[in-house]
């Protein structure tokens, strides 16, 4: 035999044998599952359906507006709420935020019975008080205090008590306080 038909022979046999090797390694390292052993153990299983007590409960999105309870306040430093005071029953407020921002310090509050209100904060500390006021509007799906700010440079470094009051069209008030640190 010529030297070349060895060739031609010897490449081809060559590569087979290294492709029968690599399909042994992956069926034995269960990467493949072309082959397929069958022991002779019978062993049965049973598969039932789930029962409408065993599903699988469903994950339900509400995709709507958020609402106040889907709210967590980020309180800045240590504030305290204390429960708020309603003098009718249909009007409510709720302090979200209570923040500096630059050279302001912000408030934010949510106000839920009324959509013609306005809102108004103080801030006291011993004999020192700072107040903002500011209408209300809808807010990303809620009636909120719009703008409430207090200039930093009228609070000192201290703990401060801040309430916050919402007035609907008929007078009726509803408040929220918190002790707030600078």
């Amino acid at each position: 035999m010529k030297k070349s038909k060895k060739i031609k022979i010897i490449i081809p046999a060559v590569a087979f044998c290294a492709c029968l090797m690599v399909f042994a390694i992956l069926e034995l390292a269960h990467v493949t599952n072309l082959i397929h052993f069958h022991s002779k153990s019978t062993s049965t299983v049973a598969t039932t359906s789930p029962s409408a007590s065993q599903s699988t409960p469903s994950n339900k999105i509400d995709y709507g507006p958020a609402k106040a309870e889907d709210s967590t306040v980020s309180p800045s430093k240590s504030n305290t709420s204390s429960t708020p005071t309603v003098s009718n029953e249909n009007i409510s407020i709720l302090i979200t935020s209570a923040r500096e921002s630059g050279d302001r310090y912000l408030i934010k509050a949510v106000i839920s019975g009324t959509t013609d209100a306005s809102c108004s904060a103080i801030m006291t500390k011993d004999s020192q008080s700072a107040t903002a006021s500011s209408g209300a509007t809808m807010i990303e799906g809620q009636y909120s205090c719009e703008n409430l700010y207090i200039p930093m440079s009228q609070l000192s470094t201290g703990t401060w008590k801040l309430d916050v009051t919402a007035t609907d069209k008929s007078g009726s008030t509803a408040s929220d306080s918190q002790e707030i640190i600078i």
